[in-house]
């Protein structure tokens, strides 16, 4: 028997759980949908826990497409299997209907119907990770193109995204490899190929996963040092001519402690003042010049 319950009240897996003598500490933890993959054996019965997730399409140009993730917590005994799942992201419509079009495999058990959906979660995360490979990409050529704030803001959405996918893929290997060698419970030989595929494809998503997050970490990093560089060059620009405007302030202030204006009009002060201003002049223009030659304006 397979019983599947879409986001169930408590009230509903306590009397699922009573029907089929559960362990009520397995039944308990089922009930939280933030359960990290895992394998586990309560009184003969294993518990089994997957983080499926599905891509879902931006709804405008200006975001990227985001990773939903979701929850599938399953019971198997001898001649039982029980489903619950939270979030869309956990559909196994699809998983049925292979599963009824090989009998030869549904005579293996309720191990079979577990390894239909371990195979379907694994095949969804490459899906998904050819799909954000190609929103990274896109992301990659225009991010430099973008003013810096929206530039972090796209990078910190995308990074969250590649974090959700990372703690469904990741913390399922141990789990998966342990089922394959055979812990905490041997599965049907007949089906030991198809839970060692599963495994194999897991692998593969987990390193495109970390290659996300290292592409994800270069590009925070590089814009950031772009930013950076930005930042210093205006500040050099401000302190060159700030340097400049110094220049003047300086000479004004000498001049005004050590001559009377109000005798600028004599011929003697007027070409002292006249000099002065000059020589100002002549030495802003070397400083501008200097400044240009060492890249600051």
């Amino acid at each position: 028997m397979w019983v599947g319950v879409h986001e169930p009240t408590s009230a509903e897996l306590k009397a699922i759980g009573f029907s089929f003598q559960l362990n009520a500490a397995a039944v308990e933890e089922a009930l939280d949908d933030g359960l990290r993959p895992k394998v586990e054996q309560y009184d003969g019965t294993t518990l089994i826990v997957l983080r499926p997730v599905r891509y879902v399409e931006p709804a405008d140009a200006t975001r990227d497409g985001e990773v939903e993730t979701a929850a599938i917590v399953i019971f198997c005994g001898v001649h039982f299997l029980i489903t619950v799942r939270y979030g869309e992201a956990a559909a196994l419509r699809q998983v049925r209907r292979d599963l009824e079009s090989h009998p030869e495999l549904l005579r293996q058990g309720a191990w079979s119907v577990v390894c239909g959906i371990a195979e379907r979660v694994v095949d969804e995360y490459l899906s998904v990770a050819h799909e954000v490979e190609c929103d990274l990409d896109e992301l990659e050529a225009r991010v430099l193109e973008m003013d810096s704030r929206q530039a972090i803001a796209r990078l910190r959405q995308f990074k969250r995204g590649i974090v959700d996918f990372k703690r469904a893929v990741l913390p399922l290997q141990r789990p998966l490899g342990a089922l394959v060698a055979g812990h905490p419970v041997i599965i049907p030989a007949g089906l030991a190929p198809f839970l060692r595929g599963a495994s194999d494809r897991l692998g593969l998503a987990a390193e495109q996963v970390r290659s996300f997050d290292d592409l994800l970490n270069y590009l925070m990093t590089s814009h950031l040092a772009t930013i950076d560089v930005e930042q210093n060059r205006d500040m050099r620009k401000i302190a060159a001519w700030a340097s400049v405007a110094a220049l003047w302030g300086i000479v004004a202030g000498i001049y005004e402690m050590t001559q009377d204006f109000t005798s600028l009009h004599r011929d003697h002060n007027g070409l002292m003042f006249g000099g002065t201003v000059a020589a100002t002049a002549i030495t802003s223009i070397l400083l501008y010049l200097r400044f240009r030659r060492a890249g600051w304006l």
